[in-house]
């Protein structure tokens, strides 16, 4: 029997356990682009369109909280609900995480493109 060459791990080994290092990488990514994506969806858009539409009241230093408070809870939100989704699977991506990224890419060029064509968005 002839002996077969030596190749570098690819990944590395958790309490006696290997793990593959591409597939970890590539669930940091996805995760980090949800979160990336919730935090502009609800820290960006949902406080603009919300005091746009003169639903919260522009009160200043109260817009930069609404933005920071949205952005906190979507950069959360995002996160969790991402990262659990991805680890409860052994597939590369969950059926929630795909329609939750599209729904909220949707959204978010939604808001973009109504931001360009209305006036009363632009008055933020």
């Amino acid at each position: 029997m002839t002996e077969q060459p030596k190749t570098a791990p690819r990944g590395f080994a958790l309490r006696g356990r290997h793990i593959a290092l591409w597939p970890l990488v590539r669930r940091v990514l996805l995760v980090a682009c949800m979160a990336a994506l919730c935090a502009l969806f609800f820290g960006l858009c949902v406080p603009f369109l919300l005091l746009a539409l003169k639903i919260l009241p522009s009160l200043g230093v109260a817009g930069v909280i609404y933005v920071f408070a949205g952005g906190l809870f979507g950069l959360l939100f995002g996160g969790i609900t991402s990262a659990t989704s991805l680890a409860r699977s052994e597939r590369p991506m969950t059926r929630y995480y795909a329609v939750l990224f599209v729904t909220l890419a949707i959204l978010t060029a939604a808001y973009y493109v109504a931001y360009l064509h209305f006036d009363v968005l632009q008055h933020v």
